[in-house]
């Protein structure tokens, strides 16, 4: 199974999907969020998986990544570079653990344990993680004062070869 996220903040990966997998339908915020895709003989056992609270789950975890499951290995694929050093990486990929637990007991027909995504702070630093970078001043400044400095030091060249 893959989901390929169609959040408007991400680019566009160019990601199609091979044969045997096809695109499945699904009704709700899912379907405006991801495409899915599997192999027809896999559909029922996805949209299984995909209960809804699994589907709200991947929606506040992972509206800004691709996943694939791929036998009993799931890979979450995000669109940018996420610093690793932060705390609310490891806060997120703790969350998508979580959410690997309850895929897999949806998957041996158990009862999974629920899924809350209650800390508000902890989510607005998830969005943190994902937000585009910051440009704006100190961005422009550190791209003007190398140029400044080039062009002074080309004057003061030209300046001392030309007497």
């Amino acid at each position: 199974m893959t989901l390929v996220t169609k959040s408007p903040g991400v680019a566009a990966s160019g990601w199609e999907p091979t044969p045997p997998q096809e695109r499945v339908e699904f009704d709700g915020d899912l379907a405006s969020r991801f495409e899915v895709f599997t192999a027809r003989a896999t559909e029922e056992p996805v949209r299984h998986l995909l209960s809804p609270e699994v589907q709200t789950a991947l929606m506040a975890l992972a509206e800004r990544s691709d996943i694939e499951i791929v036998g009993d290995r799931v890979f979450v694929l995000s669109r940018r570079h996420l610093p690793m050093a932060e705390p609310a990486y490891w806060e997120w990929v703790a969350d998508l653990a979580a959410l690997v637990s309850v895929l897999e007991a949806r998957g041996r027909a158990e009862q999974p344990a629920g899924l809350a995504d209650t800390d508000s702070a902890r989510r607005t630093r998830r969005e943190a993680l994902f937000a585009a970078p910051k440009g704006g001043r100190a961005a422009a400044m550190g791209c003007l004062v190398p140029l400044l400095v080039g062009l002074a030091a080309a004057a003061l060249i030209t300046k001392i070869t030309t007497g």
